[in-house]
């Protein structure tokens, strides 16, 4: 029996914008709904209501008669009467009830349907979410489609087949295929569930959209000065002169007008639509594998936490661990408890400072840190709040308002809880809870969000009282910390304050704004953020070495060449695309032009948090060169790509083809043990007293510019790295984004400086050592896993590193973001490996949502972005449902394919066998026996020995041939190894402890299947690698300085012994590497070496 339907006029749920026919045929405003259903929706309007009158005062709302604004200028605000509003907000409050959310529309999937519907269907929304396709199009396609279907039915296939009539069953059928798009989208239930509200254009002043909303806002505020943009806020001791007249110290009525008129209807100027967190849980938990996940990590959670131990998440951190719940219980331990973190950060919704669009839009996102760390970042598991509307971000105060619904829905979801109908795993339903842990964003997001001072400010710090004067005191035990009971008063004294003066004072003396996050009883703000690290270290402190510690000036004595044509670019890639490479291309290489017109980036994407870095600066930067605009851009990472899929030979600069490992001569015919190898450093009389270089000079002039460039062509980096800098110092290239600096000075520099200061002069010894401690804090901090030792490290690298920086470069000053440095250690202790919780997938996701999207009206394309990222996120989610029919399996893996690849597969298999030569094949021998032995202490044997034995005794043993099928490339995950004839870049290998190598080259990859007396078959991968030996210790290795630091780097030379044989599984980690022909290093060294960098962790 069908369930009695009413009608919904709602604005909370859209509800009156959607159209309805009535009983006689009229279409009316508003939607035809279950009758629990609109009492939800009248209740989210209340709650709304609620939450735009109160969103920044402790006082109760302020709703103004629209008439007292009738007049062209705004009237002083009447008092309001109590008694005029709705309900008291007592009555109102969200804290003093459950809630129950009716998960039904979320377990509808019908896998009884006809499999034509459902493939028509999954065609049309792939096409208008993945590929922007305009409604009224998709709509058409959908026509033509259900008339193909219908011809095919009533014609058939075979032309000499009789049409007919369509049976009543195919009728129905047919009748059931949609008419229009959203009918469809309807269907699947991949819209999200929105909340909107007014939003003032100047104050961000919240407004619910209903009658009563005033038409000028009504907010008091200060009024904003040029000095308090907390991006510009630098204390002084006065003040700076304030614009306007004597009463801008005094609270003053925003009165910006709210609405456009068109005729008699109030059209708002500027919306924020929000989503409804409770329902992303309701579809969240209705998935099939997330309670699953949950619970594995909440069994995880249980374990005490050992600071000895090395941590892989922040699920096994000890904030993780120590998190209480109301009930006084650890959180984390129950897989009904869903922990989140937040971001936040600002972009240029139209480039970087494309057309002259100086614009800004503020994403707020969080990320369920309750699940594994390989699907945290998936556009389907990532709750983005909502977008705050541009054309400038909120500042000081205003973010509150942007805050304050997510923050009313986190209150219900720690104290009641939100009842959930149903959930995969439970039918019956199930009761959830959710709270907030670890804040991450860059420092001006982060500083204006929770209330604290800027980095620039007198109280520079976040976490300690060090205030800007002191920022050279590295002595961290001296530091004055924060206290959370003081930072709550002053929050709320500054929030108090009737006039800007006093504000202003708390601000300087305290450090300390009002944030809406206090408002959070078990939010601890000073322990739950952390200091994010891309941003501080590669953004900020590698950038600020290069260009303020060694003043590195751009190339310029050279003759620029002709830029480069977008025909020439053209011809290019069709010369690539007609002459195919052997080498693997690298992954993550994709489509601009389809990057930047649809949502395939959302659905399609990489979704890996830690492959391929983005920048701040990847997409709406506001410091990147106006200058670099899009062409550009498009030639640039067009030529890159080329770069990656160019033959892996290298030439230098007059074209000669550059040393090899096929043609790279032996070393001596002795090799060095590794295991009795003790680098000493004949060279190297530095004696750890810091030298400075003369006042003035510049350490990265034009000269060591040029020569850097030119060893940049040299060093080979593995295809899985992207955006290794092909050139540094070139203006026209470009500004460098967070990866291509991590990039630079983890794996480049460090082949390349110390060659270049081994050249006697006096400060060139501690210019090497200042460099090893920061690129050594950097790969500590980056790490996969850390420990307490790995922490401490990091802390002692960073002492010295900064120390250092005091004596070695006196006249430039220290950034803020120095001593920041010094509290990422408190989040590596706090919150685990940085991976966990930084902002690189966070920049990329905003990146994605903005390129995929055609609208760009300010005010509205906000909306369109959110509404299109759920869309895309959640239409994922409905691929991976298990339960499609068997007739579409085929066609949804192959989609699913596109986005969730197998997590290792081989590739270039030559389809031919060959037989190992004699020295391998024994080698193989060697190694079954030791890794794979038999029982009743039976042997592999090859088939000479196999020959010479009896038939008695052959019974234990089993016989192995020599006949293996070679392969160029194997790819685990984005890592492709290869055989240094098909690729160079990525046949260089570090093999795991206690082997008969350290490092090697590869030599050939091969698969071989033996059969053991059981006739089992057994098929694996196996490498021939050649060793690299360590240089003699009687030679000069300008690299052995900087043996002692934890930078993976090392000096190497191609042995006489013969190669080794290892699977797959001894292999560690690939290698950057670079040849320094004989002569290049020392007169003395007479032979060829090989420096490498480790790339561990990556």
């Amino acid at each position: 029996m069908p369930q009695p339907q009413v009608v919904c006029t709602c604005t909370s749920h859209g509800c009156g914008g959607k159209k309805y026919m009535d009983s006689d045929g009229a279409l009316q405003a508003g939607q035809r709904v279950a009758p629990l259903t609109r009492k939800s929706h009248m209740l989210a309007a209340e709650r709304i209501a609620h939450l735009a009158a109160t969103a920044n005062s402790a006082e109760l709302p302020c709703f103004v008669d629209a008439r007292v604004y009738s007049q062209e200028i705004p009237l002083p605000p009447q008092q309001p009467n109590p008694d005029d509003l709705l309900q008291t907000l007592e009555e109102l409050s969200i804290e003093s009830y459950s809630v129950t959310y009716d998960c039904a529309p979320y377990h509808r999937f019908n896998a009884k349907q006809n499999p034509v519907i459902m493939f028509e269907n999954l065609k049309i929304a792939l096409f208008y979410v993945t590929q922007s396709s305009p409604l009224r199009a998709t709509s058409y396609l959908l026509r033509l489609d259900k008339q193909m279907i219908e011809l095919v039915a009533s014609q058939g296939l075979d032309p000499s087949s009789k049409p007919r009539e369509l049976n009543y069953a195919e009728r129905s059928i047919m009748n059931q295929l949609p008419d229009t798009t959203q009918t469809i989208i309807n269907h699947l239930a991949i819209d999200p569930e929105l909340f909107y509200l007014i939003c003032c254009p100047d104050c961000f002043a919240m407004y619910p959209e209903d009658s009563r909303t005033p038409n000028y806002c009504t907010h008091n505020h200060f009024k904003i000065q040029e000095h308090d943009n907390e991006d510009e806020l630098i204390e002084t001791e006065v003040a700076p002169p304030t614009r306007g007249n004597k009463n801008d110290d005094e609270l003053s009525v925003c009165g910006a007008e709210l609405f456009k008129r068109v005729g008699s209807k109030r059209n708002p100027i500027r919306r924020f639509a929000f989503q409804n967190l409770h329902a992303w849980l309701a579809r969240f938990f209705s998935r099939e594998t997330i309670e699953d996940a949950l619970a594995q990590t909440a069994e995880k959670s249980r374990s005490p936490h050992d600071p000895t131990d090395d941590i892989t998440d922040i699920q096994q951190s000890r904030i993780w661990k120590e998190f209480r719940g109301p009930d006084g219980r650890q959180f984390t331990s129950e897989a009904n408890n869903v922990t989140f973190g937040m971001f936040t950060d600002g972009i240029n919704p139209y480039g970087n400072r494309q057309s002259g669009k100086h614009v800004s839009v503020t994403f707020l996102v969080m990320v369920c840190m309750s699940l594994p760390l390989d699907i945290r970042y998936l556009p389907e598991n990532v709750f983005l709040v909502g977008i705050a509307p541009g054309p400038k971000e909120p500042s000081l105060e205003q973010v509150n308002f942007i805050l304050r619904p997510i923050i009313e829905q986190l209150k219900v979801l720690w104290s009641t809880g939100l009842f959930l109908t149903r959930t995969a795993r439970h039918p019956q339903g199930r009761l959830v809870f959710a709270g907030l842990l670890p804040f991450f964003a860059d420092l001006p997001a982060l500083r204006r969000t929770l209330g604290f001072a800027s980095p620039n400010a007198h109280r520079m710090c976040s976490f300690c009282l060090l205030t800007r004067d002191k920022i050279k005191n590295i002595e961290t035990e001296s530091w004055p910390l924060r206290n959370l009971d003081d930072h709550r008063r002053w929050a709320r004294k500054s929030r108090e304050a009737t006039n800007q003066k006093t504000r202003k004072k708390i601000l300087r003396d305290h450090g300390v704004r009002y944030s809406a996050l206090l408002e959070l009883p078990y939010w601890n703000i000073l322990e739950y953020h952390v200091v994010d690290a891309m941003h501080n270290l590669l953004l900020g402190i590698l950038k600020w070495q290069t260009q303020r510690f060694w003043l590195m000036s751009d190339v310029d004595d050279e003759k620029e060449p002709a830029k480069v044509s977008r025909a020439e670019v053209d011809d290019l890639i069709a010369s690539v695309a007609a002459n195919p490479v052997t080498q693997a291309t690298p992954p993550g290489h994709k489509d601009d032009h389809e990057a930047e017109t649809s949502f395939h980036n959302i659905l399609f994407g990489t979704d890996d948090p830690n492959d391929g870095y983005f920048g701040e600066d990847d997409w709406g930067s506001s410091d990147v060169d106006e200058e670099d605009d899009v062409g550009s851009r498009v030639l640039r990472t067009e030529l890159l790509d080329l770069i990656a899929m160019a033959p892996s030979t290298k030439s230098d600069d007059e074209g000669r083809a550059l040393p090899g490992f096929r043609d790279m001569q032996f070393g001596s015919t002795t090799d060095p043990s590794d295991e009795d190898f003790l680098p000493t450093v004949p060279g190297d009389d530095w004696n750890g007293r810091w030298v400075a270089p003369p006042e003035g000079k510049i350490i990265f002039d034009s000269d060591v510019i040029s020569h850097i460039n030119r060893c940049l062509k040299r060093i080979h980096i593995p295809t899985y790295i992207n955006r290794a800098i092909p050139i540094l110092g070139k203006a026209s290239f470009g500004r460098l984004k967070a990866d291509e600096w991590r990039n630079l000075f983890v794996i480049q520099l460090p082949l390349i400086l110390p060659l270049l200061w081994n050249d006697g002069e006096q400060e060139s010894p501690s210019l090497l050592h200042n460099f090893a401690h920061l690129v050594s804090l950097v790969t500590i901090a980056l790490k996969r896993s850390t420990n307490s030792d790995l922490i401490n490290q990091y802390r002692q690298h960073l002492h010295h590193y900064i120390e250092s920086c005091l004596i070695l470069f006196p006249h430039a000053p220290l950034a803020p973001n120095h001593h920041m440095a010094f509290h990422v250690a408190d989040g590596l202790e706090g919150f685990g490996p940085s991976r966990g919780w930084w902002s690189f997938s966070m920049e990329r996701l905003m990146g994605q949502v903005l390129k995929a999207t055609r609208n760009n009206q300010p005010g509205k394309m906000e909306i369109t972005f959110l509404k299109n990222f759920y869309r895309a996120a959640n239409l994922r989610a409905h691929l991976q449902n298990p339960n499609f029919p068997p007739p579409l399996e085929h066609l949804v893996r192959q989609v699913r394919s596109l986005y969730d690849p197998m997590p290792s597969s081989t590739k270039h298999t030559t389809n031919c066998t060959s037989l190992l030569d004699t020295p391998q094949f024994e080698a193989l021998v060697i190694r079954l026996n030791d890794l794979f032995p038999l029982p009743l202490n039976g042997k592999w044997l090859s088939s000479d020995t196999w020959s010479k034995l009896s038939h008695r005794a052959r019974a234990p043993s089993a016989l192995v041939n020599s006949r293996v099928q070679k392969i160029r490339n194997v790819k685990i995950g984005d890592v492709v190894f290869s055989d240094c004839q098909t690729n160079e870049n990525n046949c260089v290998v570090a093999l795991k402890p206690n082997l008969q190598a350290v490092y090697g080259v590869i030599q050939s990859i091969f698969k071989h299947t033996q059969t053991t007396p059981e006739q089992v078959r057994m098929t694996d991968t196996w490498f021939s690698i050649k060793p690299l030996v360590p240089v003699p210790c009687k030679t000069e290795d300008p690299f052995a300085p900087l043996a002692r630091y934890p930078i993976g780097l090392d000096l190497r030379m191609m042995g006489k012994s013969s190669c080794i044989i290892v699977p797959l599984e001894e292999i560690s980690v690939q290698c950057a590497w670079m040849i320094y022909e004989s002569g290049e290093l020392s007169p003395r060294i007479k032979h060829a070496c090989v420096a490498l960098v480790r790339l561990h962790d990556r």
